[in-house]
């Protein structure tokens, strides 16, 4: 019906159509593997945080407070970083697309 009322705004929808759907499937890749990233990092910073849970005794019993507490900080940066790229992929692809 559009295409017979207006051939010109027809051919617009269908661009605009076109191009959105482009986007769509080029960024799809983006979006899994910043997701996936921070999935990783979200698994080694639970490993640490499970180890140093089960060995609380072992750790405060030897004095390791501040390195168990240094590598945890390292792995939660790195936890944070992830998240925040995943962050501003998913608000450029919403901005796009809404």
């Amino acid at each position: 019906y559009m295409f017979l009322s207006s051939k010109t705004l027809s051919i617009i929808a269908l661009i605009l159509s076109l191009i959105n759907f482009l986007f769509l499937f080029s960024t799809r890749k983006i979006m899994y593997d910043t997701v996936n990233r921070e999935l990783q990092e979200q698994s080694l910073i639970y490993s640490v945080e499970t180890e140093a849970l089960n060995t609380i005794s072992s750790i405060k019993i030897s004095g390791l407070e501040d390195e168990i507490y240094e590598n945890w900080s390292k792995y939660l940066k790195n936890v944070l970083t992830k998240y925040k790229k995943r962050s501003i992929v998913h608000i450029l692809y919403n901005s796009a697309t809404n």
